[in-house]
């Protein structure tokens, strides 16, 4: 009987993950879903103004919101679950699904664009912070609780649930932007 030593799992290259077609339609859907929020969100940083009074001469929160979210959503890797380490630890190390934890941690709508006091209200009662109108806010918190939950999907059924994320991002981008309704007129 001949005994052969398995090699170690560091030294085994994993095979690279390929996605079916309709996956990479999902991830090409959320993606350019990913590249419209972004502009979206740099239209109401113009808006604004590159440096506004309330940022306190720092550039706008709303330029690196949107570099976060297009970057997150055009880096998803259903591939990249995870490891074996080929330095001396060994051991499985966890994935990032294509997407750095640092990444993940800018996407707080409320700390990144001054919704709840970046620099706060002064000792008149006069907010400083972010001045979006209510359904821009509503529209930015979708967008990031989108971008988010678009990573976790990947653990799932992304086939399926990234172009849902996708229109969810686009209708609440077609919400924000949609003028009031018209007054309806008293009947006679």
């Amino acid at each position: 009987m001949t005994v052969h030593a398995l090699p170690d799992p560091s030294d085994v290259d994993p095979e690279p993950y390929v996605p079916t077609p309709g996956e990479q339609q999902a991830l090409d859907s959320i993606a350019a879903a990913g590249t419209r929020a972004g502009r979206w969100l740099r239209a109401r940083a113009v808006e604004q103004g590159e440096r506004p009074e309330w940022c306190h001469g720092r550039t706008n929160p709303l330029l690196d919101l949107a570099e976060t979210v297009e970057t997150i959503l055009a880096s998803l890797d259903p591939g990249a679950t995870g490891h074996w380490a080929t330095d001396s630890r060994g051991g499985w190390v966890e994935g990032d699904l294509g997407v750095p934890e640092e990444l993940l941690d800018r996407l707080d709508p409320y700390a990144s664009v001054g919704l709840t006091g970046y620099t706060g209200v002064d000792n008149e009662d006069h907010w400083h912070g972010n001045q979006l109108p209510v359904e821009h806010i509503a529209t930015l918190m979708v967008v990031v609780g989108c971008a988010r939950m678009a990573v976790d999907t990947l653990a799932n059924h992304f086939e399926q649930d990234l172009p849902k994320l996708a229109r969810t991002i686009d209708h609440a981008l077609g919400a924000g932007e949609a003028p009031p309704p018209a007054p309806v007129p008293p009947s006679s």
